[in-house]
């Protein structure tokens, strides 16, 4: 008598915890799917004005993007005097900024002197420097070629064409670096848009693979000249909130 009541027990007991199991099983593969509603790339889009992740310029303001009912908006913020700017794209809000008694337009890609009347920039993968008042454009290196640039600013995600400086106190030296990219692989990103697709091209490390190497340096702008600090390159290792910048 206790054997059959033992078997029915322990059959009750299977039938029962095989039930449960397959319950739960669809639970949790509907909780997967319900939750994956809610994750950010899905839920971002359905909030307006919100996320506001600031990026800083040299001057003090600062620029950032959001959604709005219409599309993207791009707002750049002066904390001095509370100015506000607004424009449809970063290109447009970014250059043709008045700045100045004189109205002067300052670019964005140009990084300007302490004492403000020099400033630095990118071209053909060298620094060059210009003259603010005389508009004279003077070479500061000229070693740099392809994926072995001066100054670039690139963290794999997050990139830029605005050189990577440091300007000393007295506008006379510069502390940068030329990074080595020859080695790195090539990331691409195709846009979705109506018309013609654009293709991004970029240097980002996969696993298992070379990261680029910065090389360390100090350029007097006086002679010019570049001095090269005495120690090996180091990895250039950065995520995507963790820019050399």
């Amino acid at each position: 008598m206790n054997k059959k009541i033992i078997s029915t027990f322990a059959i009750f007991v299977f039938v029962f915890v095989t039930n449960v199991y397959g319950q739960q099983t669809a639970l949790i593969a509907a909780d997967y799917a319900r939750a994956e509603k809610m994750l950010g790339f899905n839920t971002n889009k359905l909030v307006d004005r919100a996320g506001v992740r600031p990026n800083w310029l040299p001057d003090g303001r600062f620029w950032y993007q959001i959604l709005t009912p219409t599309g993207k908006e791009f707002v750049l913020i002066n904390p001095e005097n509370g100015e506000r700017k607004i424009a449809a794209d970063q290109k447009t809000l970014l250059t043709g900024i008045a700045t100045g008694e004189n109205n002067q337009v300052r670019n964005f890609l140009e990084v300007p002197s302490p004492d403000g009347k020099k400033v630095a920039f990118i071209k053909d993968w060298n620094l060059w420097m210009r003259d603010v008042e005389s508009k004279k454009e003077i070479q500061l290196t000229v070693d740099g070629v392809k994926d072995f640039g001066y100054a670039t600013d690139n963290a794999g995600w997050k990139k830029s064409d605005r050189p990577i400086i440091l300007w000393s106190p007295d506008s006379k030296k510069i502390a940068t670096f030329q990074q080595d990219q020859r080695n790195v692989s090539e990331m691409y990103l195709v846009t979705t848009n109506v018309g013609a697709p654009k293709l991004q091209q970029w240097k980002y490390p996969l696993p298992n693979e070379p990261i680029a190497t910065i090389h360390r340096v100090i350029i007097d702008t006086e002679v010019p000249r570049v001095i090269r600090l005495q120690v090996p390159p180091d990895p250039h290792r950065s995520t995507l909130c963790d820019d050399i910048s």
